[in-house]
């Protein structure tokens, strides 16, 4: 008989531990709730860069200068005396005069001592919006002493060391033209030539007395 109330009072002391340890886990998991992660988005599982779309001028700038948005050239437009910087220094800079005939002449730069070419003459003419020249003779000053060179149809020996190349076909070059404004700091109309700003010189009329002047002792040599 106490055998069996001793049996009996264990089973409902086991039954009581079993049903406490039962409460003291609901009462855990009420107290420390396990963290529900978010659900990924396609965003935040493959992470994509969203760096700023480029616009054209920054993928690929276009230079607000005029010498690359050229207003349309007129033929008319460039003729006259263009030198290729706004004022004349110890002497000057590469120029051009284009004659109303379609005739051209073109200086080197007198800064330019390493250059042996001072002018180069011939026809301009306008082609595909390209301005083209085709270049009849060229004035240099030889490598070679002037006194073993021998004169002929394509050899004129000048002054001061200085001789007349013929070339017979032209030699004919290309270069981009457009017409560029004023400028703003001198109000002198200007042209690019080959991507080079020239200014308007007509009021510099002496500009190729040089050029003159080597050509008419070529004259005065071959008279005599």
């Amino acid at each position: 008989m106490k055998r069996s109330i001793i049996l009996t009072l264990a089973l409902v002391l086991t039954l009581s531990l079993v049903a406490c340890g039962r409460l003291a886990g609901v009462s855990q998991n009420t107290d420390d709730p396990v963290s529900e992660s978010p659900v990924n988005s396609p965003e935040t599982d493959d992470p994509v860069s969203e760096s700023p779309v480029s616009s054209p001028e920054t993928e690929n700038p276009v230079s607000e200068s005029p010498v690359y948005n050229p207003e349309p050239m007129n033929s008319e437009y460039l003729i006259g005396l263009w030198h290729s910087d706004n004022v004349v220094g110890s002497g000057y800079s590469e120029r051009y005069a284009f004659n109303e005939g379609g005739t051209f002449i073109y200086g080197t730069s007198q800064m330019d001592e390493y250059n042996r070419q001072l002018y180069a003459t011939g026809v301009w003419s306008i082609e595909n919006g390209n301005l083209k020249l085709e270049v009849d003779a060229r004035l240099v000053e030889p490598l070679e002493k002037i006194e073993d060179m021998v004169p002929s149809d394509e050899l004129i020996i000048l002054d001061w060391g200085v001789v007349k190349k013929i070339y017979n076909p032209p030699e004919v070059e290309f270069f981009s033209l457009a017409e560029t404004g004023r400028d703003p700091e001198t109000d002198m109309n200007t042209i690019a030539i080959g991507g080079v700003t020239y200014y308007d010189y007509n009021h510099q009329t002496n500009m190729f007395d040089a050029y003159y002047d080597l050509i008419n002792s070529g004259d005065n040599d071959s008279s005599d």
